[in-house]
Order: structure tokens, then sequence, then C-alpha cells
């Protein structure tokens, strides 16, 4: 029990995380200045994945949670493991939450 509070305390800070790396204009992701993941996503997953996330040749991870990222970058399928440290997994992830398409 006290694990599932846990999880559900944890998917509450995303959501107060992800709504904060959006604007009140528009909903968009704002820029890399008040949202370190996306300068840190540009970094290391964009010249694969496109600075958008939406992949093109390689997979969409726009939306991407930080336990399937934790496991993208220990090596899957055709990625590489990427030497990251956690607080750029947890900046990353929120950043990529920010992009989920409004389809």
């Amino acid at each position: 029990m006290l694990i599932e509070g846990a999880n559900v305390i944890r998917r509450a800070v995303r959501v107060i995380l992800v709504f904060g790396a959006f604007n009140v204009a528009g909903a968009e992701p704002v820029s890399d200045d008040h949202n370190p993941g996306q300068k840190t996503f540009l970094q290391y997953c964009a010249p694969c994945h496109g600075k958008d996330a939406s992949g093109g040749s390689t997979p969409d991870i726009r939306g991407l949670s930080k336990e399937d990222l934790v496991m993208a970058v220990q090596g899957v399928d055709q990625m590489p493991s990427i030497d990251i440290t956690d607080d750029d997994l947890d900046s990353i992830s929120v950043y990529l939450l920010s992009l989920i398409p409004n389809d």
C-alpha cells in the first residue's frame, strides 16, 4: 500500500512538472531558458529523434515516461547506451511529457 501511495505521489509531481513546462498562452513548450530539459534533450536525443522528438526514421519519443527513458538509455534495439545523470533524465522526461501531441 505504501508503494502505491508513493507511485501516486510521483505521478502527481510529474503532472505538476509537465503543466509547469507549458506557458499559459497556448500549451506550447516554453523556451529552454525555462525548461532545462529542452537543452539537455537537444544535446543527447535530438540528433537521432529530431528537434521535436517525433522521430522520423527513429521512434517518436514525445510523452515518453521517465521509466521508459531510463530503460532506453541503457541501450535498446539499435539505440546505444548513453551515460547520463539522473537529473538530466528527470529534466528530459519533463520536457518529453510536455511534447505530447494534442490529437
